[in-house]
């Protein structure tokens, strides 16, 4: 079985790994940064603000409530409304959300209360939801129909890895930082980069990305014909 999934997946990656690498890329950067807030947040705040970490809870609950609600619903209004600055596809929306996301992760070592924490991680959440919540349809536009399975696996793949690797880099950077905010810088030293690369990424998939949505929907044509 493994055999076969290689045989069928490998010619189309390599016909268009330019495609797979920027999308995929841009979901494992901007899972990475979103996994290192998520995870460390609730550690570094009663570190830095010496507050209850039940009181952290409930702020960083509220503040990743507010960010899925948003990201969720803003993808589908933006390309309902049809913003003209914003672009009509997906795959361009994408990026705008994506390039918004770096903004407020710039701030978080000076933030001075834990509520200038939390609207940081709201806004940069919101944000990444909304662009990630692109991603499934964006796969599933790229891949042909006997490969949308495999290619669509790809995505919990990506977010698996991100998820394994979040953990330790900030563990091993924090570890280096003395001091209550350490942490925070930890989460900064990890998250922008991998920010501004997941919107790097995104910005150079439309071309490639186009490229490859037109041949599968030709080679479709051609199947229909």
């Amino acid at each position: 079985h493994l055999v076969y999934i290689a045989q069928a997946l490998l010619p189309y990656a390599k016909a268009n790994w330019r495609t797979l690498a920027c999308v995929l890329g841009a979901i494992f950067a901007m899972a990475v940064s979103m996994t290192a807030g998520l995870i460390w947040f609730p550690l570094a705040l009663p570190r830095a603000f010496g507050i209850d970490p039940a009181t952290v809870g409930v702020g960083l609950g509220t503040a990743i409530a507010v960010a899925t609600l948003i990201g969720v619903f803003l993808p589908p209004i933006a390309l309902k409304l049809r913003i003209a600055a914003l672009g009509q596809e997906p795959i361009r929306l994408a990026r705008v959300f994506f390039w918004l996301a770096p903004l407020p992760a710039i701030f978080l070592p000076f933030v001075t209360s834990p509520f200038q924490a939390y609207a940081i991680a709201a806004f940069q959440g919101a944000m990444g939801v909304a662009g990630s919540a692109l991603m499934p349809g964006i796969l599933q536009d790229l891949a042909p129909a006997h490969l949308r399975p495999r290619v669509l696996a790809l995505l919990g793949i990506t977010n698996a890895l991100a998820l394994a690797l979040s953990p330790i880099a900030i563990g091993a950077i924090s570890g280096l930082i003395a001091g209550p905010r350490g942490m925070l810088l930890a989460i900064t030293i990890v998250s922008l980069p991998f920010l501004v690369a997941a919107a790097v990424l995104i910005s150079l998939a439309p071309r490639h990305y186009e490229a490859t949505v037109r041949a599968v929907r030709s080679r479709r044509r051609g199947d229909r014909a």
